[in-house]
């Protein structure tokens, strides 16, 4: 374990938070080094209350590992940041610290005292020894880089008056140093693994549950000190470390200040518009359904003019420039016998239309094709809408996802539910009929594989 450590360090840190008691003042009163002292403590624990309960705990911003550039065998380097110990205390690291990569003994005497090759390019017997020696003394280590919260006493100043000083002689620290203590460990700390836990929650954790927690209890102090930096995965000792063996977010708990959570959610409100969007209400045909060909010949072809073909209904207005034979299609796919099986797929030539409000699109289907290659015929008609490229006056796409229901009255069947969507823009609208001649129509078998 190397660590970064000064003199003088305080080591007894209490975490919990005691009630609050604030200090009366009066005309007359005497202050004791008691009051000046609750005076500190009382401001220190409302913001560590803050920290706690308002924002938790984890990395703000910095405190980056990366390889020393010129030693990347022997040293790291964390560059300077800011954080929350789950005691709700700022950890604050100023400038880059670099730190020591343990060192097994072995290698430490090859570092000092190399026995380098001699001019034909092969290695010495002495130094051949070393290398036998660091290839028994060298194993890959897991590295965990862990940030403590720590005072440091500094500016020793007499106390003659002070009980705890033993006499005229005694010394007391003038100031208290707010600073830090950066670790390497080769055992898995316990913060370590409270990060790996939670993260492995959050990924199931449901949007309903996240709400329900707030009345689960408020956050209390966490006597779990240790803020994970990075985990450093088979580090060899000597060899230079490499920055992707350095794992900085696998284990970090980030704790994003306002500032980035407020260019998040610009940057998600871009992407998601802030307003209703275009619909289909309705369409001229019945989802699913089944038709004689002779009904679908009748209310979807008809003579030329008669027939509004296949009509789809949106809630405002769309450019007409989205609706074309491209994004409003009509696949059927014809059974040339009565068997079930596979189809033949085809895509159908027709024209479309946008009405005079811009409100209604109809696909008419030709009227050539349709006495020629699906009279007489069984097959299966899919209507295809690609609302990602149907745009309203207002620039955004159609919502137009169509989404599966319960019936309203019999709760049992499927339905097709409108208004279309799923709250955001585009999706494709798919619908289709089946449509079959002569007597038998095979209604029940099509509805349950439909």
């Amino acid at each position: 374990m190397k660590t970064k450590t000064n003199k003088h360090k305080n080591d007894c840190l209490p975490c919990d938070i005691p009630p609050f008691s604030r200090n009366n003042y009066f005309t007359g009163k005497l202050l004791t080094e008691r009051d000046f002292t609750a005076e500190q403590r009382y401001l220190i624990n409302k913001l560590r209350l803050h920290h706690i309960g308002l924002h938790g705990w984890g990395v703000v911003c910095g405190l980056k590992v990366k390889p020393h550039p010129f030693c990347p065998d022997r040293r790291i380097v964390v560059e300077p940041g800011l954080a929350i110990d789950g005691c709700g205390r700022e950890i604050r690291v100023s400038e880059e610290i670099e730190l020591d990569l343990p060192t097994p003994e072995p290698l430490a005497i090859a570092i000092e005292d190399p026995c380098p090759p001699d001019q034909s390019g092969e290695t010495t017997e002495s130094a051949g020894s070393i290398e036998q020696e660091q290839e028994e003394y060298e194993p890959c280590l897991n590295l965990y880089v862990c940030l403590r919260y720590a005072e440091w006493q500094t500016e020793l100043t007499p106390a003659p008056f002070d009980e705890c000083t033993c006499g005229s002689n005694g010394t007391r620290p003038n100031r208290i140093l707010e600073s830090y203590d950066i670790q390497i460990l080769t055992k898995e700390p316990a913060g370590f693994e409270q990060v790996r836990t939670e993260k492995e929650k959050w990924e199931s954790d449901d949007p309903q549950e996240i709400y329900e927690s707030l009345f689960a209890g408020c956050p209390v102090p966490s006597d779990i000190d240790c803020i994970p930096l990075a985990f450093i995965r088979d580090f060899t000792p000597g060899e230079d470390l490499k920055a992707e063996s350095i794992h900085n977010r696998r284990y970090r708990r980030l704790l994003p200040s306002t500032t980035v959570l407020d260019r998040l959610i610009r940057y998600i409100l871009t992407k998601i518009p802030t307003r209703n969007l275009t619909k289909i209400i309705g369409i001229g045909w019945t989802h699913r359904a089944e038709y004689h060909l002779h009904d679908f010949m009748r209310l979807f072809i008809g003579e030329r003019g008669s027939s509004p073909g296949f009509e789809v209904t949106f809630d405002r207005p769309v450019r007409k420039d989205g609706i074309t034979p491209r994004t409003f299609q009509a696949i059927a796919v014809r059974y040339l016998d009565n068997c079930h099986g596979a189809g033949q797929p085809e895509i159908v030539p027709a024209t479309v239309r946008l009405n005079p409000t811009r409100t209604k699109a109809h696909l008419h289907i030709d009227h050539h094709y349709a006495h020629n290659r699906l009279d007489r015929t069984r097959f299966d008609l899919y209507l295809v809408l690609r609302c990602n490229q149907v745009i309203d006056d207002h620039g955004y796409p159609v919502d137009g996802n169509l989404l599966a229901g319960l019936d309203s009255e019999n709760r049992e069947y499927l339905s097709a539910t409108f208004p279309t969507g799923d709250g955001i823009v585009g999706g494709t609208f798919e619908s289709w009929i089946r449509v079959v001649h002569g007597e038998a129509h095979e209604k029940e078998g099509y509805e349950s594989n439909a």
